[in-house]
């Protein structure tokens, strides 16, 4: 399972890529701010507002966009409430249990990934939600999820990374400049 994921903001622009059919075969809105398989209006409505939230404190990112996609076959494993449980997981690990949030599920060639946009803004203490270490915080979530959901553990490193810095050192000094 891979995560990724990062702060950002403009959520018109959030909506319009979640929604877009360009490079995706499917596209299905999951959840929005706890409504199962909202319209694209609530969805672009909500993300519009979540976003806006920021004007609130000095940021100018006032969302954590992160996305889920589970190994090649172990996709097809999760359901629906898979996916929410995922993405529960992966919001106690960055501190966003409580806040507002959309789930977007993506298939391209075959494979399906999630998409979940948080609100960073925390209304009770007026604050953005920090951002420290949230790398780490991804890797503990896949672990959990990875654990929870039955799925392979991801290999923490790459087996044959030492043959593949040996090859590609010897292509490097066999060249006369590193173009």
């Amino acid at each position: 399972m891979v995560i990724r994921g990062g702060i950002r903001g403009d959520g018109a622009q959030v909506g319009r890529y979640l929604l877009s059919t360009k490079e995706n075969e499917a596209v299905r809105i999951l959840e929005v701010d706890g409504v199962l398989h909202a319209d694209k209006k609530a969805l672009k409505k909500t993300l519009f507002s979540m976003s806006s939230t920021s004007e609130l404190t000095k940021s100018e990112k006032g969302l954590y966009h992160a996305q889920i996609n589970p190994a090649i076959g172990e996709d097809k494993l999760m359901t629906d409430e898979k996916w929410q449980q995922a993405a529960d997981i992966l919001a106690k690990e960055l501190g966003y249990e409580n806040q507002r949030r959309v789930i977007v599920l993506h298939t391209k060639k075959d494979r399906t990934h999630a998409h979940v946009v948080w609100e960073r803004y925390d209304k009770e203490k007026g604050i953005m939600i920090k951002n420290d270490f949230s790398r780490l915080a991804q890797d503990r979530a896949r672990k959990e999820m990875e654990k929870v959901l039955e799925h392979k553990p991801t290999p923490y490193r790459n087996r044959h990374r030492p043959e593949m810095k040996a090859s590609i050192t010897q292509l490097w000094h066999q060249t006369g400049t590193g173009a």
